[in-house]
Protein backbone atom coordinates (compact mmCIF):
# COMPACT_ATOMS: atom_id res chain seq x y z
CA UNK A 1 0.00 0.00 0.00
CA UNK A 2 1.01 3.66 -1.26
CA UNK A 3 1.18 6.11 1.94
CA UNK A 4 -0.66 8.88 0.92
CA UNK A 5 1.00 12.28 -0.15
CA UNK A 6 0.90 15.27 2.80
CA UNK A 7 -0.15 18.44 1.08
CA UNK A 8 0.92 21.17 2.62
CA UNK A 9 -1.29 24.70 2.47
CA UNK A 10 0.98 27.48 1.86
CA UNK A 11 0.65 28.62 5.32
CA UNK A 12 2.27 25.74 6.63
CA UNK A 13 4.82 25.88 4.44
CA UNK A 14 5.30 30.06 5.36
CA UNK A 15 5.27 28.80 8.81
CA UNK A 16 7.88 26.07 8.50
CA UNK A 17 10.17 28.40 6.39
CA UNK A 18 10.14 31.42 9.18
CA UNK A 19 10.64 29.07 11.83
CA UNK A 20 13.15 27.38 10.18
CA UNK A 21 15.10 30.91 9.67
CA UNK A 22 14.62 31.96 13.14
CA UNK A 23 15.95 29.23 15.05
CA UNK A 24 18.84 29.11 12.43
CA UNK A 25 19.42 32.36 13.66
CA UNK A 26 19.24 33.60 10.47
CA UNK A 27 16.42 35.92 11.64
CA UNK A 28 18.07 37.87 14.16
CA UNK A 29 16.29 38.01 18.34
CA UNK A 30 14.35 41.78 18.09
CA UNK A 31 14.38 41.48 14.43
CA UNK A 32 10.51 43.16 13.38
CA UNK A 33 8.45 41.04 11.12
CA UNK A 34 5.65 43.26 9.51
CA UNK A 35 3.00 41.28 7.65
CA UNK A 36 2.85 43.54 4.38
CA UNK A 37 6.83 42.79 3.74
CA UNK A 38 6.73 39.15 5.00
CA UNK A 39 3.73 38.32 2.54
CA UNK A 40 5.85 40.40 -0.14
CA UNK A 41 8.83 38.40 0.37
CA UNK A 42 6.71 34.95 -0.32
CA UNK A 43 4.43 36.24 -3.02
CA UNK A 44 1.47 35.09 -0.56
CA UNK A 45 -1.31 37.03 0.80
CA UNK A 46 -1.58 38.96 3.91
CA UNK A 47 -4.32 36.76 5.02
CA UNK A 48 -1.80 33.34 4.92
CA UNK A 49 1.18 35.19 6.27
CA UNK A 50 -0.97 36.27 9.15
CA UNK A 51 -1.86 32.61 9.99
CA UNK A 52 1.69 31.94 9.36
CA UNK A 53 2.77 34.92 12.44
CA UNK A 54 0.07 33.89 14.71
CA UNK A 55 0.75 30.14 14.49
CA UNK A 56 4.78 31.11 15.47
CA UNK A 57 3.28 33.72 18.03
CA UNK A 58 1.68 30.79 19.51
CA UNK A 59 5.18 28.72 19.67
CA UNK A 60 6.09 31.49 21.32
CA UNK A 61 9.47 32.27 18.91
CA UNK A 62 8.00 35.67 17.71
CA UNK A 63 5.58 38.37 20.54
CA UNK A 64 3.58 41.05 18.95
CA UNK A 65 5.58 44.22 18.55
CA UNK A 66 4.68 47.63 20.23
CA UNK A 67 4.71 49.15 16.97
CA UNK A 68 3.17 46.74 14.56
CA UNK A 69 3.25 42.97 13.52
CA UNK A 70 5.35 41.28 15.24
CA UNK A 71 9.08 40.87 15.98
CA UNK A 72 10.88 37.64 16.89
CA UNK A 73 11.33 37.11 20.85
CA UNK A 74 14.39 38.23 22.38
CA UNK A 75 15.44 36.77 26.04
CA UNK A 76 17.48 38.78 28.23
CA UNK A 77 20.43 37.73 30.50
CA UNK A 78 18.22 36.76 33.74
CA UNK A 79 16.12 34.71 30.94
CA UNK A 80 18.89 32.42 29.65
CA UNK A 81 19.65 31.99 33.09
CA UNK A 82 16.33 31.14 34.28
CA UNK A 83 16.12 28.97 30.95
CA UNK A 84 19.56 26.61 31.41
CA UNK A 85 18.99 26.42 35.26
CA UNK A 86 15.63 25.00 35.25
CA UNK A 87 16.79 22.93 32.17
CA UNK A 88 19.62 21.30 34.39
CA UNK A 89 17.19 20.58 36.90
CA UNK A 90 14.35 18.81 34.85
CA UNK A 91 16.91 16.67 32.55
CA UNK A 92 19.24 15.81 36.12
CA UNK A 93 15.85 14.21 37.07
CA UNK A 94 14.77 12.83 34.17
CA UNK A 95 17.96 11.43 33.86
CA UNK A 96 18.58 10.01 37.43
CA UNK A 97 14.66 8.27 37.21
CA UNK A 98 15.96 6.94 33.84
CA UNK A 99 19.37 5.30 34.58
CA UNK A 100 17.47 4.06 37.87
CA UNK A 101 14.86 1.75 35.45
CA UNK A 102 16.64 1.18 32.82
CA UNK A 103 15.44 -1.82 30.22
CA UNK A 104 16.48 -2.74 26.83
CA UNK A 105 13.25 -1.25 25.72
CA UNK A 106 14.47 2.22 27.22
CA UNK A 107 18.09 1.65 25.66
CA UNK A 108 16.40 1.47 22.20
CA UNK A 109 14.62 4.29 22.49
CA UNK A 110 17.27 6.27 23.78
CA UNK A 111 20.12 5.09 21.50
CA UNK A 112 17.81 5.27 18.43
CA UNK A 113 17.63 9.25 19.38
CA UNK A 114 20.82 9.80 19.69
CA UNK A 115 22.37 7.85 16.48
CA UNK A 116 19.54 10.37 14.93
CA UNK A 117 21.04 13.54 16.19
CA UNK A 118 24.38 12.07 15.33
CA UNK A 119 23.17 11.49 11.29
CA UNK A 120 21.59 15.01 11.31
CA UNK A 121 24.73 16.84 12.44
CA UNK A 122 26.89 15.32 9.54
CA UNK A 123 24.40 17.41 7.14
CA UNK A 124 25.09 20.80 9.50
CA UNK A 125 21.70 21.71 9.35
CA UNK A 126 21.37 24.24 12.08
CA UNK A 127 17.69 23.76 12.23
CA UNK A 128 17.36 20.22 12.28
CA UNK A 129 20.33 19.69 14.92
CA UNK A 130 18.39 21.93 17.19
CA UNK A 131 14.82 19.70 16.42
CA UNK A 132 17.09 16.10 17.06
CA UNK A 133 18.75 17.64 20.39
CA UNK A 134 15.32 18.70 21.49
CA UNK A 135 14.33 14.79 20.39
CA UNK A 136 16.65 13.24 22.21
CA UNK A 137 16.56 14.89 25.41
CA UNK A 138 12.23 14.66 25.00
CA UNK A 139 12.75 11.25 24.77
CA UNK A 140 14.74 10.71 27.87
CA UNK A 141 12.06 13.04 29.58
CA UNK A 142 8.93 11.05 28.23
CA UNK A 143 11.09 7.34 30.06
CA UNK A 144 10.80 8.74 32.91
CA UNK A 145 6.84 8.31 32.70
CA UNK A 146 5.86 11.33 35.09
CA UNK A 147 3.41 12.74 33.32
CA UNK A 148 3.87 16.23 35.66
CA UNK A 149 8.00 16.57 34.56
CA UNK A 150 7.01 15.89 31.16
CA UNK A 151 3.96 18.63 31.17
CA UNK A 152 7.11 20.92 32.61
CA UNK A 153 9.59 19.96 30.11
CA UNK A 154 7.35 20.90 27.55
CA UNK A 155 6.25 24.23 28.62
CA UNK A 156 10.04 25.22 28.42
CA UNK A 157 10.62 23.66 25.12
CA UNK A 158 9.79 27.06 23.22
CA UNK A 159 12.29 29.21 25.42
CA UNK A 160 14.80 26.54 25.05
CA UNK A 161 14.58 26.89 21.03
CA UNK A 162 15.72 29.96 21.13
CA UNK A 163 18.03 29.13 23.98
CA UNK A 164 19.72 26.79 20.79
CA UNK A 165 19.98 29.96 18.95
CA UNK A 166 21.88 31.80 21.13
CA UNK A 167 23.72 29.17 21.92
CA UNK A 168 24.91 28.39 18.52
CA UNK A 169 27.88 30.73 18.00
CA UNK A 170 29.45 29.29 21.06
CA UNK A 171 29.14 25.54 19.85
CA UNK A 172 30.58 24.00 17.13
CA UNK A 173 28.97 21.05 15.01
CA UNK A 174 30.37 17.95 16.77
CA UNK A 175 29.45 19.47 20.13
CA UNK A 176 26.34 18.43 20.17
CA UNK A 177 27.10 14.97 19.72
CA UNK A 178 30.32 15.01 22.04
CA UNK A 179 28.47 16.63 25.25
CA UNK A 180 25.61 14.03 24.90
CA UNK A 181 27.95 10.97 24.43
CA UNK A 182 28.71 10.66 28.66
CA UNK A 183 25.47 11.73 29.87
CA UNK A 184 24.20 8.88 26.95
CA UNK A 185 26.31 6.30 28.35
CA UNK A 186 25.67 7.05 32.39
CA UNK A 187 21.98 6.37 31.52
CA UNK A 188 22.32 3.86 29.57
CA UNK A 189 24.96 2.07 32.39
CA UNK A 190 22.00 2.37 34.79
CA UNK A 191 24.53 4.59 36.65
CA UNK A 192 21.86 6.84 38.69
CA UNK A 193 24.52 9.55 40.43
CA UNK A 194 26.77 9.89 37.26
CA UNK A 195 23.85 10.44 34.70
CA UNK A 196 22.53 12.92 37.47
CA UNK A 197 25.38 14.54 38.05
CA UNK A 198 26.32 15.24 34.13
CA UNK A 199 22.85 16.23 32.98
CA UNK A 200 22.98 18.56 35.96
CA UNK A 201 25.97 20.58 34.47
CA UNK A 202 25.38 20.02 30.24
CA UNK A 203 24.08 23.10 29.79
CA UNK A 204 25.52 25.09 32.62
CA UNK A 205 28.99 26.20 30.40
CA UNK A 206 27.14 27.21 26.72
CA UNK A 207 24.41 28.87 28.60
CA UNK A 208 26.75 31.16 30.90
CA UNK A 209 28.53 31.48 27.94
CA UNK A 210 25.00 33.48 26.64
CA UNK A 211 24.09 35.39 30.07
CA UNK A 212 27.89 37.10 29.85
CA UNK A 213 27.60 37.78 25.97
CA UNK A 214 23.87 39.32 26.83
CA UNK A 215 24.76 41.16 30.07
CA UNK A 216 27.36 43.31 28.23
CA UNK A 217 25.29 44.18 25.41
CA UNK A 218 22.35 45.09 27.84
CA UNK A 219 24.94 47.42 29.54
CA UNK A 220 26.08 48.72 26.51
CA UNK A 221 22.38 49.69 25.45
CA UNK A 222 21.28 51.26 28.13
CA UNK A 223 24.39 53.48 28.11
CA UNK A 224 23.18 55.03 24.80
CA UNK A 225 19.42 55.23 24.20
CA UNK A 226 17.59 56.07 22.26
CA UNK A 227 18.93 52.27 20.63
CA UNK A 228 17.33 50.94 17.48
CA UNK A 229 15.84 47.66 16.34
CA UNK A 230 16.26 45.83 13.39
CA UNK A 231 13.51 44.99 10.86
CA UNK A 232 12.43 42.20 8.51
CA UNK A 233 13.55 43.06 4.92
CA UNK A 234 11.77 41.37 1.91
CA UNK A 235 15.32 40.37 0.47
CA UNK A 236 15.75 38.35 3.34
CA UNK A 237 13.27 35.68 2.00
CA UNK A 238 11.66 34.83 -1.30
CA UNK A 239 9.09 32.87 -2.60
CA UNK A 240 11.67 30.15 -3.02
CA UNK A 241 11.38 29.36 0.25
CA UNK A 242 8.39 28.05 -0.36
CA UNK A 243 8.08 24.77 -2.03
CA UNK A 244 5.52 24.73 -5.06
Amino acid sequence: MLKPIEKRSSEQQATEALRAEILSGRIHPGTRLVEADVAQAFALSRGTIRGALQHLATEGLIVPSAFRGYEVTSLTSHDVWEIYTLRNAYESMAARMVAGSIDPSKIQRITDAFSALKRVVETHDKAAIFEHDAKLHGTIVSLTEHSRLQYAYRILAQQTRLFYVLCNEFMSFEDYVTSHIDIVDAILAGDVDRAGRLAADHNTADGQAVVDKLRAQETEASARKPFGFASFRPSQLTSKDIAG
